[in-house]
């Protein structure tokens, strides 16, 4: 919940801030392409995120400065995804998207397999919809499947499963 106060009042001053659990992210848009270079090279430091660092350290917040990107980026992962402000897209890191593929590839030569096993592939495919949106129609008949299983069933992989978990 500390991390809130930073973000909030990081909000408050017009800044803009995100926050999930404890991964932040802030954003700034330069006045013009020369300032964006000058921050971009570190010869410049955008306020809003000097502010946050500064109150996230004051409220002994922790940092993970191998995680953390303190030079500004058109480009970058955050989340899982990733976020280009220069094309204003939000993709899926190829390298996330090919284990997803061999993940289901593998299940679907299989008869039946545990539950938990189809739950979490499922959970990436619900996490994929937030960019990719036509996902959902993919996650339909896995649903289904899924409905009414507890921990240690097994699940039988009828042809529409399959279908679905053949997506990509």
């Amino acid at each position: 919940m500390i991390n809130n106060v930073a973000v909030n009042i990081i909000r408050q001053l017009g800044f803009q801030a995100f926050l999930y659990l404890d991964d932040r992210m802030f954003i700034t848009k330069p006045k013009n392409e020369e300032q964006a270079q000058r921050l971009m090279k570190g010869e410049e430091v955008q306020t809003g995120p000097f502010l946050g660092m500064l109150l996230m350290m004051g409220l002994e917040t922790y940092i993970n400065r191998p995680k953390s990107e303190l030079i500004p980026t058109r480009r970058m992962e955050f989340l899982g995804f990733i976020y280009d402000s220069e094309k204003c897209t939000i993709g899926i890191p190829e390298r996330k998207f090919t284990k997803f593929n061999e993940e289901a590839g593998e299940l679907v030569k299989r008869i039946r397999i545990p539950m938990k096993r189809l739950e979490k592939l499922r959970g990436k495919m619900v996490s994929f919809s937030l960019v990719a949106t036509n996902m959902r129609l993919y996650i339909r008949r896995i649903t289904f499947a899924l409905k009414g299983k507890q921990e240690g069933d097994f699940i039988e992989l009828n042809p529409g499963v399959k279908e679905e978990l053949s997506v990509g």
